[in-house]
Formats: structure tokens, sequence, C-alpha cells
């Protein structure tokens, strides 16, 4: 309906021919304000000659468009026309081509919760709570989706193994989703309970290793081959550098470590300073410390030869510890925490740190290093930040 803007008097209509099927939730005039375009819950976008009446051009988004595809949002700014997605992605749309967008902007809806680098092709990996799994671009910040079906729940875990990028979620499964083809398997190797992290191997190939909230789990070949039960509560989980240690943080305080032979895991010790449970841990890449922060604030060190903490008094958070990750230079090692801030501290000096206040409201899901002087962080605002440190 088309109403006049200074007495509200309704002047007219656009046709019904070739109209949107479904509600309409946006509408968008051209700068001579001669067209409009329309989105719908039709899963398309219209533009109209509105002295006409008649629809112009029918964009289109998907060959089966799901709900994701509604579109919900116009702007017609200069000769850029755009549409939004329910599904959040941004569309740049070109009449003379309107079978598919010409460039679609992806981004998260749900927090954060996890982060995986994949330094030599500048790039990094993002997923959130709703399962969604994002690729992005350093070099000029664009970045892709993955096609089929992903998780249909919180991802609680990523990491890169040569050509595929393994995933862990709260839906109880393993995805190992190869990179080239951006489209994850037909298959998910099941697990007996939501996965609280996944660590994989370099060396062996085949190898990686998860936690749910009752057992660690050894995954070869794409199937589990074996699981060890926990008394306690896993909370995160890592593997060391030459892939012979298992360190899992625990809900009972305490840091379990595990010797890998094989496909067994035997238990091999536990490492005790936390006064709460252990929610983040990390391996330096020469396997020299272990970093892990617990459910309060606190962050320690651990020298791997002694098994004894090198560095603890690292107090400054002031709520949970979410995610750790060590630099290259095996001196440096990032936390963030739930208090929306983001540390960066220094083995050799510990006294020595970097603090981004307010790095992510409502608290920061992720950290991990692209390289010795740029931290990639991820939080709860549903956003990502990439920060050149001066280290």
């Amino acid at each position: 309906l088309l109403y006049d803007g200074k007495t509200g008097e309704r002047v007219g209509q656009l046709g019904t021919e070739n109209a949107h099927t479904g509600s309409i939730y946006s509408v968008a005039w051209s700068p001579d304000s001669t067209k409009v375009l329309t989105t719908s819950a039709d899963k398309t976008a219209k533009i109209w000659d509105v002295a006409a009446g008649t629809v112009l051009t029918t964009f289109q988004f998907a060959d089966k468009p799901t709900t994701d595809d509604m579109q919900v949002g116009a702007v017609w700014a200069g000769e850029q026309l755009l549409s939004l997605s329910l599904s959040g992605d941004i569309n740049y749309l070109n009449p003379a081509a309107p079978e598919r967008p010409t460039r679609v902007v992806k981004g998260h809806n749900k927090l954060i919760t996890a982060l995986a680098v994949e330094p030599a092709a500048n790039k990094f990996y993002s997923a959130s709570y709703d399962g969604k799994i994002i690729a992005w671009n350093v070099a000029d910040g664009s970045n892709s989706g993955f096609t089929g079906t992903g998780h249909s729940n919180a991802v609680t875990g990523l990491a890169i193994q040569g050509g595929n990028l393994v995933s862990v979620g709260q839906d109880d499964s393993v995805l190992s989703t190869p990179l080239a083809a951006a489209a994850y398997p037909a298959d998910k190797i099941g697990l007996s309970g939501p996965a609280v992290g996944v660590a994989v191997g370099t060396k062996n190939a085949d190898l990686i290793v998860t936690a749910t909230n009752a057992a660690i789990v050894i995954v070869r070949g794409g199937r589990v081959v074996s699981e060890m039960p926990a008394s306690w509560t896993p909370s995160s989980i890592v593997l060391s550098p030459d892939e012979t240690t298992i360190a899992v943080g625990g809900g009972d305080n305490a840091v379990h470590l595990y010797t890998l032979d094989g496909d067994v895991a035997t238990e091999a010790g536990t490492l005790a300073h936390h006064r709460t449970g252990v929610t983040a841990v990390a391996f330096s890449h020469d396997g020299a410390f272990l970093a892990s922060g617990d459910n309060t604030k606190e962050v320690v060190v651990w020298d791997m030869a002694t098994k004894e903490v090198k560095v603890q008094g690292w107090v400054y958070h002031t709520s949970r510890v979410t995610s750790l990750s060590w630099s290259p230079d095996n001196i440096h090692v990032a936390s963030g925490s739930i208090d929306t801030n983001v540390y960066v501290w220094n083995v050799s000096s510990p006294s020595t740190r970097i603090v981004v206040k307010g790095a992510h409201i409502g608290g920061v899901g992720a950290v991990a290093f692209l390289d010795a002087n740029t931290l990639v962080t991820a939080g709860a605002d549903c956003c990502i930040r990439t920060w050149d440190l001066k280290v």
C-alpha cells in the first residue's frame, strides 16, 4: 500500500501479479523514488516500479531455500542494493543477475564459542553457540560458510588437522570437514555425551582427542577407538606437541594428565594448585609449559619437565577463564574470561602483562594467536576482533 507522506492519505498499492507469497518485512526506496525494494518471508526480494505497480525483478537466494533464507531487511543506497537474511547474512544484489547475490557477508548471531587459526593460509575459523562455523580471510576480512548439515548445537572446540577442520559440539558429535570442499561430511562421529573441547594430532594425521562430561575419548580413522571414563567432570582438553601427553582440566580443581600410547590413554597423575574447577588448558608450542585457567580467575603456568608450578598469582581476571592460547614465541600466553577482558602474560617476566579491558561485552569466548604479534578474540557480543600486540 502507498500513502501520501504529508497527509497520510492512501494513494495506491502495488500489484498482485508476481507479488510476494509471504509477509513483507522491509521496504526501501530507490534514490529517485521511482522504485522500491521489498523483502519477504517467502525467501525472495523484489524490485517494483512504483508508478506501474509491477514487479521488475525477483531475487533468489538458494535452490532449496530454508527458513534461514527468509529476507527480513532491505537497504537501497545509491547503486548498492542490500538485503538481510534471517540467518544474519548480508546479501549484495545486482538486478542484472537476480538468480543469486553477487556477494554474501556472513556473521554470527549467537555467542562465539571457539576459534582455530591457519596461519599459513592467513585464515581463521570461528564457531558459535548455534552450531554455525565461518571461515575468515585475515587480509581482507572476507568470509564464507560451509554447505551441508553441521552441528545442531553449540560448537565447543575447533582444530585444524591437515586439510580438515575438526569440530566438536554439544550435539554429542565430532565432524572432520574438508576445507577445500567447504562441505560438512555426510557422517558424524558420535560421542556418548556433549564434547567439552578437542585436540588433534599432526604427526598422527588421523588422531583426534576429545572429552565428554564423563570420559576421555580417542578417535582414529573416523571412529571412536577408546573411551576412558572419568570419575570427575572434564571441562577442557589439550594434546602435547609430541602427541604423547593429554592434559584435561577437571571440575575437581585439578589438571589430569594421561599418557597416550597407541589408542589407549593411561592416567599419569594430576597437577594440583587451583582452588576451583580448571576450565581451560593449553600447551606451549615446544611442550615445555602448560597453562591452566580456572573457574574464578587464576591463570597458572606449569613446568612440564618437573610437573611443578612455574608461574602463579596471575589473578587479574575477575571471573571464569574461558580460553588460553600461546604465542609462537612460547613466552607469551593470552587468556580470555567472561569478565570481558583479555590478558597477555609473559612467562619470562611474570609481572609484565598487556590488558584489553572490555574486549567483548558479555564475555570473551575464545582467544587464539595468529602470529607472534596478532591475537584473535571472539565473544558473547557475536564479534571477532584482531589485536596488534607490542610484545
